[in-house]
């Protein structure tokens, strides 16, 4: 049981390592992000392109996740058009909001907002994983009948 906790805090320890690492030139993975996160709500066609980059529409907001999974936003939320791979965006004022709208039928009146695995589904994954480490660190009930049959 000292030995999951200790594993525990060992694991936690990683994610203040540095952001960045790499060891003669290969990359080594990260455990923690923090900073801008941009996600495709929706595919544009092939022909919009921005610098020579075919991008589609999102939404950009800041995020923190530890393995990959998210944990929690802060900042504002704003309409981007982003790129493929979701690590480069373009921020979009008023005019390209209406342009969008007009040409792609897409919706710009409400406000942005998080899809849902990044603004719930990292908490709900978090919430287990604490649950089952919690469960496994207090003593249970097997415990407690194994000492009365022994005394």
């Amino acid at each position: 049981m000292k030995h999951l906790l200790y594993s525990f805090l060992v694991l936690i320890s990683f994610i203040f390592v540095s952001n960045t690492a790499s060891a003669k030139g290969i990359p080594i993975p990260v455990f923690y992000g923090d900073g801008p996160k941009f996600v495709t709500t929706q595919q544009l066609p092939d022909s919009v392109t921005i610098e020579g980059k075919h991008v589609n529409f999102g939404v950009g907001f800041n995020q923190f996740s530890v393995f990959w999974v998210p944990m929690w936003n802060w900042g504002t939320t704003e309409y981007v058009l982003t790129t493929n791979d979701e690590k480069l965006a373009y921020t979009l004022d008023e005019d390209d909001l209406v342009y969008l709208k007009e040409e792609y039928n897409i919706d710009t009146d409400k406000t942005p907002s998080i899809p849902f695995w990044h603004k719930t589904g990292g908490k709900i994954i978090w919430g287990a994983v604490l649950s089952f480490i919690v469960w496994g660190v207090l003593p249970g009930k097997k415990n407690k009948d194994k000492e009365n049959e022994q005394a």
